[in-house]
């Protein structure tokens, strides 16, 4: 998935991705270029995980430590795919 670091971020705050209650990866980014038009410069990047997953359910979350507001520090998502391969032996 894409993820889009919006305004203001301090060096400690994050994005993570949770698969079944183990943390697989998270996103920090120094922004390169003012995308939304605030005066903070914003970043892109790309979070990913492949796995094979045995179990009956899968548990997604995405989560974020950001400690302001929306208007100060926020983050979008994009191109987000979970593939689901069946194999019947």
């Amino acid at each position: 998935m894409k993820v889009v670091k919006i305004d203001s971020w301090l060096s400690t705050e994050l994005i993570s991705l949770t698969i079944d209650s183990v943390v697989q990866n998270t996103f920090y980014s120094a922004g390169t270029a003012n995308i939304c038009g605030n005066s903070n410069n914003d970043a892109v990047g790309l979070l990913s995980h492949n796995s094979t997953h045995t179990a009956s359910t899968l548990s997604l979350q995405i989560s974020t430590n950001l400690a302001s507001t929306n208007y100060i520090e926020s983050f979008g998502i994009r191109e987000f795919f979970v593939v689901v391969d069946f194999v019947t032996i």
